[in-house]
């Protein structure tokens, strides 16, 4: 069974089980409403792709389904709409994903699917129950016969005497009454039966044979045809009649089968294979010997494309061995075959680019690097030179590249030796690159960090106290610059509900047309665990922020985080008993009953009237309880745990004082730890929390069961 539990428009699905696709009727669904659905007409609804199927569930607290058969392997969402008996209400909710995997059943083919009838006949079939319920009422007793009620009221004789006694004395004949009006006449009467068959009349005398009669031709001679007969019949052929309607279609023939063929060659073999209706059937045909595909040849499909596929297949094999007997008649030798088999095409290249090399020369490194034209070039430009003897030890590597660097260098010029790493100490030039990485290594100014993390550890005063701790100071980047203070933290004790807590503080510069500390920033506080937390956040300049914090725990420790795009953080933990003034700058200030930023001065900021933690009284049978209340402004939050010295099905574990007490009934639903089963906790008007089970002994002994409630109090 799945079972999900509405509150408002949320719904939460509090057990979860594997669901397989192809089930009917098999699969349970369990609605638990919350009060406010009380009294609607509620109906579940399916979503699957473009398809959706709704099932009516009525008017309970506690509905109950079938999932749909129809559902399909995937996700499906469920959610739940309602409407109030007026139709002047209606709620819905925010839709649930479950899944649905694919079984192992693969169809009997005779149990269709059966179809989810639309609510407009899920309705009318509940109206139709209902009235059968009405009209088939249970046999009643036997009730006394109109004798026995008689003899009851005094009656001394028999049932035949009273019966006898019923019958009246015959009245006197009454006179004659008027003639009536004469009636309609009546109806056609049905017809009577067929009459039986008349008898058999006798034989007539045999006729005489008559005269011969003329012809048809003769006939038309005599009513005044003047043509020969032959024309005579040639006109009694009439013109063409009009075209007929078309005939029926007829019958669709059987499925066919088309053959598929493919042929396949290695070397002289050529394979066929041909798949037909029939199965598959392979070929082996040798090239140049004579092809008969008859064995192959399927009267179903046959003859016409297998006698094609052989025709071209018999050309093939008839081209190749043309080919090979071609070749067969370029046969030759040489002389020198031997040789020759043994040359493969590399060296058949090497040996004819070496015919013309077949000598060597001292410099023919040198030599092999001449062109006609520059060979030209040198030939007809002949000249000497002063430093001949210096020329005539220059070799090959010799570049232009070289010649180049050389005629750049100024005369007198002399060796330094340039430095690779930057120094304070050297007079020599520093390489370019030396420069750059160094210049590379240092961040501009007004530069940003992609993310900085920073991490304190709080400790506690000896004086165990609630105090104000200031984190640190934030410089942001300026326009955009967004920044994101994680703390880690919470009451020190242990086994305390707010042991563990944490809060955010997000710190968000904003476009400023004059740079300005007055509203410089926007702040966003979110508390897990730790309402009683403060944040201020004060602007010292237009881009500059220090913040902080309110721990109100006697005993506390923690670390934080920083995070986000801002020029710098600068860890500054401090701590003090009075809350932080700001600087004449706009504050931005939170106390424990704000959930959004405010911004405003300091000394405007408005705080809420908070009672504190209470604890009330709990009647016997309550062995354990962590159970507390707190009012902050109009916001009643209670919460904590109850155990019972012995199993009971329900049980008012306290009641609320007046000023804490709900407008109107809470109720919600719970599950126990490490199991699937629900229970209820009901806060009362009259302020009476009652926890309820779903069966009988449902809370045991000993066992830890938690609530928690906010509400709003007039």
């Amino acid at each position: 069974m799945l079972k999900f539990c509405i509150y408002g428009q949320k719904m939460e699905l509090i057990n979860r089980q594997t669901i397989a696709d192809q089930q009917i009727c098999f699969v349970d669904m369990c609605f638990l409403f919350s009060p406010d659905w009380e009294q609607m007409d509620k109906t579940a609804q399916f979503a699957q792709g473009e398809k959706t199927y709704n099932v009516h569930l009525g008017t309970g607290n506690v509905c109950r389904c079938l999932l749909p058969a129809e559902l399909q392997t995937g996700c499906v969402s469920v959610s739940v709409f309602g409407y109030a008996a007026d139709g002047s209400v209606r709620a819905t909710t925010v839709p649930l994903g479950i899944g649905i995997k694919r079984s192992g059943f693969r169809g009997d083919g005779e149990t269709p699917i059966p179809p989810t009838p639309d609510l407009y006949a899920q309705l009318i079939a509940e109206i139709d129950k209902k009235i059968a319920d009405v009209h088939d009422g249970k046999d009643g007793a036997d009730g006394k016969s109109a004798y026995q009620i008689a003899v009851d009221n005094g009656y001394p004789g028999t049932e035949q005497a009273w019966l006898a006694s019923l019958k009246g004395d015959k009245g006197d004949t009454g006179e004659p009454g008027a003639t009536g009006e004469k009636g309609e006449p009546g109806e056609k009467g049905d017809t009577g039966a067929a009459g039986k068959d008349g008898r058999d009349g006798t034989d007539g005398a045999a006729g005489r044979d008559g005269v011969n009669g003329a012809s048809a031709y003769e006939i038309a001679v005599q009513h005044g045809y003047s043509g020969s007969e032959t024309a005579w019949l040639e006109s009694l052929h009439g013109a063409d009649g009009a075209k007929g309607d078309a005939g029926a279609s007829g019958k669709d023939g059987a499925d066919g089968f088309s053959p598929v063929a493919k042929v396949e060659k290695s070397g002289s073999v050529v394979t066929i294979t041909i798949t037909d209706a029939n199965g598959t059937t392979i070929a082996t045909l040798t090239e140049g010997a004579a092809v008969d595909l008859t064995p192959y040849a399927k009267t179903v499909y046959v003859d016409e494309k297998v006698q094609e596929l052989s025709d071209s297949l018999t050309y093939t094999l008839q081209e190749h061995t043309l080919s090979i007997t071609h070749l067969e008649e370029s046969a030759h030798t040489h002389d020198n075959k031997a040789v020759l088999d043994q040359l493969n095409e590399e060296q058949w290249k090497f040996i004819n680019g070496s015919a013309n090399k077949a000598h060597v020369h001292e410099n023919k490194g040198t030599l092999d690097k001449i062109t006609d034209a520059g060979w030209n070039t040198v030939y007809g430009n002949t000249h000497s030179h002063e430093n001949q003897a210096v020329l005539n030890v220059v070799t090959a590597a010799f570049t232009t590249a070289l010649k180049a660097k050389l005629d750049g260098i100024a005369a007198g010029a002399t060796k330094v030796a340039v430095d690779s790493a930057l120094s304070d100490t050297s007079t020599n030039p520093v390489q370019n690159k030396a420069v750059k990485a160094s210049l590379d290594s240092k961040a501009a100014s007004g530069h940003t960090h992609a993310m900085i993390i920073n991490s304190a550890l709080w400790v506690s005063d000896a004086n165990n106290a609630a105090q104000w701790v200031r984190l640190g100071t934030l410089v942001s980047s300026g326009n955009f610059s967004n920044a994101v203070i994680r703390v880690w933290t919470g009451d020190g004790a242990n086994a305390r509900i707010d042991q563990n807590a944490s809060f955010e503080i997000q710190i968000k510069d904003g476009w400023q047309s004059t740079l300005s500390a007055d509203k410089a920033c926007g702040v966003t506080v979110y508390r897990i665990n730790c309402s009683d937390v403060k944040v201020k956040v004060i602007p010292t300049a237009h881009d500059t922020y220090t913040v902080w914090a309110y721990l109100p725990w006697t005993y506390w420790n923690g670390n934080y985080a920083v995070y986000g795009k801002y020029k710098s953080w600068t860890s500054q933990i401090a701590k003090q008993d009075a809350e932080p003034e700001g600087t004449g700058a706009n504050t931005a200030y939170y106390d424990q009953a704000f959930l959004t930023s405010t911004v405003a001065k300091a000394t405007e900021a408005t705080t809420l009237t908070d009672s504190g933690w209470k604890v009330p009284t709990f009647p016997s049978g309550i062995k354990e309880s962590s159970i507390r209340y707190r009012k902050q402004g109009k916001i009643v939050t209670v919460t904590g745990y109850v155990r019972f010295s012995t199993a009971v099905s329900s049980k008012t574990v306290t009641t609320l004082p007046a000023g804490y007490r709900p407008p109107s009934k809470i109720k919600t639903c719970n599950v126990v730890d490490g199991a699937t089963e629900v229970y209820t906790v009901t806060i009362g008007t009259d302020g009476s929390i009652l926890f309820s089970g779903i069966r009988q002994g449902f809370f045991t002994a000993g066992t830890d069961y938690y609530m928690h409630c906010t509400f709003f109090v007039d």
